[in-house]
């Protein structure tokens, strides 16, 4: 079972859209949801056969710390930590525990961020006619992968195990962010390989 960690800060629709779509999307999981001081607060969402946990902060405690929270709650073997502003294809958990065949941290590819991380695929104009370029893309570029020094961490998946071996997310850089680079750093230090997964 993977567990699917979600920092949430208000954005309420855009929450509910994010997790519909995992739910959709997505089989044997978790989804473990940290309200950081969400007004008004954030309701425990359906989210089909899947156990849900919500977990409230009274205040914005920062990305890092509701990080961190998650994964302590957390049940699964595998974490994925995810953005509420992500929409998941179909089959995006499997390509990430695919790359952790190879990989101690995997990240996915996107037509929506910056650096290396970022493609691009065919025009438009709705969900399902995205579900259908994201799958040619995905298809095209079957089994590619890079060895990367650190992944971006809008969605960015890894064992456990190895939270307990690194130890948190380092709550000082907040607001500055780059915790996730300091945490693929710590597990390159520590012998680790860091991915990028690309088809499947």
């Amino acid at each position: 079972m993977i567990s699917i960690v979600i920092p949430v800060w208000n954005q309420h629709e855009m929450t509910a859209d994010c997790i519909n779509v995992i739910r959709e999307n997505t089989q044997d999981f978790e989804l473990v949801l940290v309200d950081n001081g969400s007004e008004p607060p954030i309701k425990a969402p359906f989210a089909g056969f899947a156990d849900v946990t919500l977990i409230r902060n009274e205040a914005n405690l920062g990305f890092p710390a509701a990080v961190n929270q998650g994964i302590r709650a957390a049940k699964g073997d595998v974490i994925v930590l995810l953005n509420n502003d992500v929409v998941v294809p179909p089959g995006w958990a499997d390509r990430l525990l695919r790359g952790l065949e190879s990989f101690s941290i995997v990240g996915p590819m996107t037509n929506y961020c910056a650096g290396m991380q970022c493609t691009t695929i065919g025009a438009y104009g709705d969900i399902e006619e995205l579900w259908r370029e994201a799958d040619a893309w995905g298809v095209e570029h079957d089994g590619e992968a890079a060895e990367v020094n650190w992944i971006i961490g809008f969605c960015m998946a890894f064992p456990r195990a190895l939270f307990h071996e690194l130890g948190t997310l380092d709550e000082s850089m907040w607001p500055s962010s780059g915790e996730e680079i300091d945490f693929c750093f710590r597990a390159r230090e520590a012998g680790h390989r860091v991915g990028i997964v690309c088809g499947g």
